[in-house]
């Protein structure tokens, strides 16, 4: 599977795009988070935890119609498992709830994403959409995350 990070379209710099694509991504449909997925630090950070997510655009091979292969564009929810940390003292199951529900949160914009993206466009038309749904995501990953004062509530 071919995978693009849409970031750039963000004014994400080559270097980091370069770092970003050899970090091992974890997915959405990989299953639940577990405490394993997050580095531990006795950080001194304010924030108990911090995970780094993200959208990903995958192109998927469908089958081959007249020798032509076709390729259908297919946003995934993802979070970086070497970049997202919990302090010691609140790698608890309550903790691992609330970055679930973040997760969530990324997989419902992908979700719909990919209900809007199903009728084609090409990547003119993937990036409005990307950009569309990241947006929204992240604002109501900001009302998520005042709401429960990142987590500590």
């Amino acid at each position: 599977m071919l995978g693009l990070l849409l970031a750039v379209s963000l004014g994400m710099g080559a270097q980091d795009m370069e770092e970003a694509t050899t970090e091992k991504f974890r997915y959405y449909d990989e299953g639940p988070l577990t405490l394993d997925d997050f580095v531990k630090t006795y950080s001194t950070d304010n924030r108990g935890s911090y995970m780094e997510y993200g959208l990903m655009i995958e192109a998927e091979k469908l089958p081959v119609r007249n020798s032509t292969p076709i390729f259908q564009d297919i946003p995934r929810a993802c979070m970086t498992p070497a970049r997202s940390w919990m302090r010691y003292d609140q790698a608890n199951s309550a903790t691992l709830k609330y970055q679930q529900v973040a997760f969530d949160i990324v997989e419902k914009y992908a979700r719909l994403m990919n209900r809007e993206m199903n009728g084609g466009g090409g990547i003119a038309s993937t990036r409005m959409f990307f950009n569309h749904y990241y947006t929204k995501m992240e604002r109501e990953m900001k009302d998520f995350k005042e709401a429960s004062a990142e987590g500590s509530d």
